[in-house]
């Protein structure tokens, strides 16, 4: 089953890699880079080779690389590796100095990421680039396919025992390898973003029912509303639901999918193997008119729109919101009786529509681990990886922090387990042991999205944060669309073209969302919108869909 599943994420593709050839640059096959980035990389390899035959054991390897932050890492980023045990252990084991580079995960850092990519290069990037970003800049990369195999041994031997066409799946158009992959390749608890949670002791409180249509959840907000529900003598302050264009998990998206709109993956929707368009739709629109509806009447929170992640944050940390969608409850409370409080709202279809999202199964980062042209020793840069990926356990380790603390191997399978503030004293986490628990402290602790690869997940028991996880996701498995988007490399002159071609149709569609949520929707805002569509060339979107359903560029 397992090697099934592995055929299958290769199929589907993940993040990115860039092009050079092994030891030699090929013109030809790159002809969007200059003349003086191919002089680079040329140099730079030259350097390496030279390096990699003239170091001697008692000169100490530096390394610049910037990596990937969680944004929920409380660590300093002047001492991003303090709490990272395998981080500080690999440095003093292989005897390096490495100079890290945290930048936050997800394009938070865009400008600074350019501007490294302009020019101030590290040595390498870890957990922080795309198929886009190395399809557009394969002159700044070393190519790996003559390298893994010496350099990387553990890595190698992982990839031909048991990720099948795994050169297929790193090489990129140009015919290189770029990276080594990261993440966990089978994750079921990864398999989709936002999920709905109701505050149970509210709904006993109140002597109602968990929610099954929308009609009964109307029911349940309106009683949230009117009702003192956090006890503090102001039965005006609860907040029904709440949401956050501005969180990851959390955009008016999720909602969509109630309304039959599975629209996490782009503006689409998926119909026996054709692209559809899926926001200019009467169903698109009725979506948006009783999301206002239910605004309106103050059942969903007219901020939502507009709020920052703090703000969201910080509602949920305070006890004020009855039902929310985003991660998990964990993910943005610290008190623990308030986080027990939470349960997860199985899917809700509104009236005459069913409940549709798309799942993302295959969890490995093609692109997690990039070596740049500017790095003068590329075989210590790939030992490094490798060290990381020696064995399960070390990049478990790496991942989620040392064993026996967020996770522990229960027989032969790598386990969550529950721990507390006390626990995390005890080994020598007392600066962050009130984080225990959350999500901010595994992310402190490991690389939680970027570790190196691992094949499956951890087993999730109940009461544990990925046992929490599950009992909501495990719900949504039924609603799964049956074909969900490739993810195969686009060229990069697909790329530039799609760029050029449809540049502002995010912010158009959002904006109208959002808009239309807190005021509502006329027949001239839609017409307008419609209008806009086109002349943000929705159209070409779609076909573009296509192609990359179909890897037909």
């Amino acid at each position: 089953m397992v090697s099934v599943l592995l055929a299958l994420s290769l199929t589907l593709g993940v993040c990115a890699c860039g092009s050079q050839s092994g030891d030699t640059q090929s013109g030809n096959s790159q002809e969007s880079v200059s003349q003086e980035e191919s002089s680079v990389s040329r140099t730079s390899e030259e350097n390496s080779s030279d390096s990699e035959e003239s170091s001697g054991a008692d000169e100490q390897v530096t390394l610049r690389i910037a990596v990937g932050k969680h944004n929920a890492d409380v660590s300093d980023n002047d001492d991003f590796a303090k709490f990272k045990v395998m981080l500080r252990k690999a440095e003093e084991d292989l005897g390096y100095n490495i100079e890290w580079l945290p930048m936050l995960e997800g394009g938070a850092e865009s400008e600074k990421l350019s501007t490294m990519l302009a020019g101030d290069l590290p040595d390498v990037f870890w957990g922080l680039l795309g198929d886009n970003q190395i399809v557009d800049n394969t002159g700044l990369f070393v190519a790996l396919e003559d390298k893994i195999e010496e350099f990387a041994p553990n890595v190698y031997a992982l990839y031909e025992e048991s990720v099948p066409d795994w050169k297929e799946f790193l090489t990129y158009p140009d015919g290189h390898i770029y990276s080594m992959m990261g993440g966990t390749l089978v994750n079921p608890g990864n398999a989709i973003r936002g999920t709905m949670w109701i505050n149970q002791e509210w709904l006993d409180q109140l002597q109602l029912d968990m929610p099954a249509t929308m009609a009964e959840l109307e029911d349940v907000l309106a009683a949230f509303r009117d009702n003192d529900c956090d006890g503090d003598g102001d039965p005006s302050n609860e907040i029904p639901l709440d949401w956050c264009q501005k969180h990851w998990a959390a955009g008016y998206v999720e909602m969509a999918h109630s309304f039959g709109l599975p629209l996490g993956g782009g503006y689409y929707d998926i119909v026996d193997g054709q692209i559809v368009s899926a926001v200019d739709t009467d169903e698109y629109r009725n979506f948006l008119e009783e999301f206002h509806r239910m605004t309106a009447e103050g059942l969903v929170n007219v901020e939502g729109a507009t709020q920052t992640e703090e703000q969201y944050n910080s509602n949920l940390s305070g006890g004020k919101v009855g039902v929310f969608w985003g991660w998990a409850p964990y993910t943005y409370m610290s008190d623990e009786e308030l986080k027990s409080q939470y349960v997860p709202v199985p899917p809700i279809s509104a009236e005459g529509a069913t409940f549709r999202v798309q799942a993302n199964l295959n969890g490995a980062n093609r692109s997690c681990y990039v070596i740049t042209t500017a790095c003068q020793n590329v075989e210590a840069a790939m030992k490094l990886w490798d060290y990381m990926s020696q064995d399960e356990r070390t990049s478990f380790t790496t991942a989620y922090g040392e064993e026996g603390l967020t996770w522990e191997y229960v027989g032969s399978d790598p386990t969550n387990r529950a721990y507390t503030a006390e626990e995390a004293t005890e080994m020598g986490y007392e600066e962050i042991a009130s984080n225990a628990g959350s999500s901010a402290f595994t992310a402190t602790v490991g690389m939680v999205n970027c570790g190196p690869l691992m094949l499956r997940a951890k087993a999730d028991p109940s009461g544990t944060n990925g046992g929490i996880r599950w009992s909501a996701v495990k719900n949504y498995v039924p609603y799964y669309m049956e074909q969900t988007m490739s993810r195969s490399i686009i060229p990069a002159e697909a790329n530039e073209e799609f760029s050029f071609t449809t540049d502002g149709l995010n912010d158009c569609v959002d904006s109208f969302a959002c808009d239309s949520i807190l005021n509502g929707v006329t027949d001239d805002s839609w017409n307008n919108y419609i209008s806009d569509l086109s002349r943000y060339g929705y159209e070409y979107y779609l076909e573009f869909q296509q192609k990359h359903l179909d890897s037909s560029f």
